[in-house]
C-alpha cells in the first residue's frame, strides 16, 4: 500500500508568530497532536507537536496565550 494512503490530506495550520494556544485549541478541534508552521505565503516552516507545547509551554509555567508559536 502507498504512504499516501495513510497521510492527512489536508494539513491543519498556524501561522509562525501566533501564541502557543491557537494551534493549541486547532489542534483540540481537529483532532490531531501536530500542526504545520506557515509563513505568511503559506510555505511550511516548521511543526509544532502537543509534546513541543507540554514540555516547552507548559512544563515551564510560560502562558500559553503570550507565548508565540515559533518558538528557538
Amino acid at each position: 500500500m502507498p504512504i499516501g494512503e495513510f497521510c492527512t490530506k489536508n494539513a491543519v495550520t498556524a501561522r509562525g508568530g501566533e501564541t502557543v494556544a491557537c494551534p493549541a485549541i486547532r489542534m483540540k478541534e481537529k483532532n490531531v497532536g501536530a500542526i504545520v508552521v506557515v509563513d505568511r505565503y503559506g510555505v511550511p516552516t516548521g511543526i509544532i507537536t502537543d509534546r513541543d507545547i507540554a514540555v516547552k509551554v507548559v512544563a515551564q509555567a510560560k502562558d500559553p496565550g503570550s507565548t508565540p508559536s515559533t518558538m528557538p
